[in-house]
């Protein structure tokens, strides 16, 4: 089985094996189906893709620098795939591989995978599972990961939205809970301890048009050509993250029990091998908003910690709730 549809009386969502991508969140509004998210034709354009467009991510989730670490008192080194630097998991990481559809029914399924690092730099079996689960217009999804032995695991989601269905994402609104940000060399890898929001572009905690942080002369988002950046959250009740499209009215609120939420805004999107239907989408095309431990602690230690063992599996939830106009 290569994918399996999750139905409610407001959405239908596909999951696709590979990767345990969310691959499309179609809304039934007015009449009509607009596709919510970004995703792909099939597992070939998947495969060839350069974004993680919805798919799962890991075992280890944004980047660690160099592709080392050091546990317990030994130093690792991974398969390097982004700038001398191991994005993601790696050249062979978590969204490379067919996951297993261990359970599923017409609003949840559960994925599970076996992995483990083909270049020999992560220690340890991993046992991952991911269960998405679909009630009305809220979707939610469960990561775990369990190891026999020390290591390193703390996967994410890695949706794009794009509220309005097509276009760009610059007119969409965002407001992230979050009065800090890490600011990045050119490697994407945070060059020191999180920076104060307040004044700066990086200030999304009122709702701020996602177009006009990227026409920010701000050297940060300049490099960037936009955002792509790890907002430290808050503390505090309320969603970590609001998304919304002003032309249709439609509202997305993220939910989760991570630190951070990387905000990308999608940059060349247009040069990637593939988009839904064979056809690329547009530079700007669908902001992914990442929901996750913080970038590099697999070195920063101030930032928390990313080691788990057969103790102290990871696990997580993050709930996606939509408001359809």
């Amino acid at each position: 089985m290569l994918s399996h549809t999750l139905h409610s009386e407001a959405l239908s969502v596909e999951i696709r094996m590979l990767g345990a991508a969310l691959n499309r969140v179609v809304a039934r509004t007015a009449g009509a189906e607009v596709d919510l998210v970004l995703g792909h034709a099939d597992d070939a354009d998947r495969a060839a893709s350069t974004y993680y467009l919805g798919a799962l991510v890991g075992p280890v989730a944004n980047r660690i620098a160099n592709g080392r670490f050091t546990l317990d008192g030994v130093t690792h080194q991974l398969a390097t795939n982004d700038r001398g630097n191991t994005l993601h998991g790696g050249p062979d990481g978590f969204s490379t591989r067919p996951w297993t559809l261990i359970e599923a029914g017409p609003d949840a399924a559960t994925l599970a995978l076996g992995w483990t690092d083909p270049a020999g730099g992560l220690p340890g079996h991993l046992a991952a599972s991911v269960t998405y689960r679909l009630r009305g217009n809220e979707l939610s999804q469960t990561l775990a990961v369990a190891s026999d032995t020390p290591t390193l695991a703390a996967p994410c989601l890695h949706p794009y939205f794009n509220l309005a269905g097509s276009g760009t994402i610059r007119d969409h609104v965002v407001a992230v809970r979050a009065g800090r940000v890490l600011f990045t060399a050119a490697t994407s890898i945070p060059t020191g301890p999180p920076v104060e929001v307040a004044g700066t572009p990086f200030d999304l905690r009122g709702g701020v048009r996602l177009g006009d942080v990227m026409d920010s002369d701000h050297p940060q988002v300049a490099a960037a050509s936009g955002l792509d950046h790890a907002f430290l959250l808050d503390p505090g009740d309320g969603p970590a993250a609001v998304l919304t499209d002003p032309a249709s009215g439609r509202r997305l609120e993220i939910w989760t029990d991570q630190p951070s939420i990387q905000v990308f805004t999608g940059v060349d999107l247009s040069t990637d091998a593939a988009g839904l239907g064979g056809v690329p989408y547009p530079d700007f095309g669908g902001v992914a908003l990442e929901a996750q431990q913080v970038p590099d602690t697999a070195n920063r230690t101030e930032f928390g910690s990313v080691r788990i063992d057969a103790e102290h599996p990871f696990r997580s939830t993050t709930r996606y709730v939509f408001t359809l106009a």
